[in-house]
């Protein structure tokens, strides 16, 4: 097991252990968005998160921004033409 993922599952382990509770309030918010908070036109981060969020242990933490695309599949499902 390389370094990387044996630090992420001693860490995982050490927060399922702890007890995430307190964690619960140390989402950041996303850097395009600051702006938009700053001016008013949208809450912050803790007002718009539900109170129990759904929490995601990742190995990695990616970059924001980029261009998704949806697969053929999901495009259909929502009913738009395939590309």
């Amino acid at each position: 097991m390389n370094s990387k993922r044996w630090v992420a599952a001693l860490a995982t382990g050490i927060l399922c252990t702890t007890g995430l509770t307190s964690l619960a309030r140390a989402f950041q918010e996303a850097p395009m968005l600051t702006e938009l908070v700053e001016a008013g036109s949208l809450p912050p981060v803790d007002e718009r998160l539900p109170a129990k969020p759904t929490v995601v242990n990742a190995l990695e933490v990616g970059q924001y921004g980029g261009t998704g695309a949806a697969p053929s599949a999901a495009r259909a499902i929502a009913g738009a033409p395939p590309s």
